[in-house]
């Protein structure tokens, strides 16, 4: 049984590490904003950790799969 789930391709990967600049500038520039500085930055920059751990555990799998073909 072959799954192609973890397969992306470049352009995938161009735009999921965009998407993955995107969250950390965002977090960056929402750090000491509005009355309550850092609460909306720490929303974007968990999101960003989310993405970047899903991101690693992709390319690790993506590696692996690789190596074995």
């Amino acid at each position: 049984m072959s799954l192609n789930l973890t397969r992306f391709s470049r352009n995938t990967w161009i735009a999921y590490l965009l998407v993955e600049i995107g969250l950390f500038l965002v977090a960056n520039l929402t750090a000491k904003s509005a009355s309550h500085p850092g609460t909306v930055s720490n929303v974007f920059f968990d999101t960003f950790i989310v993405g970047l751990v899903i991101a690693a555990a992709l390319g690790i799998t993506a590696l692996v799969r690789s190596r074995r073909a």
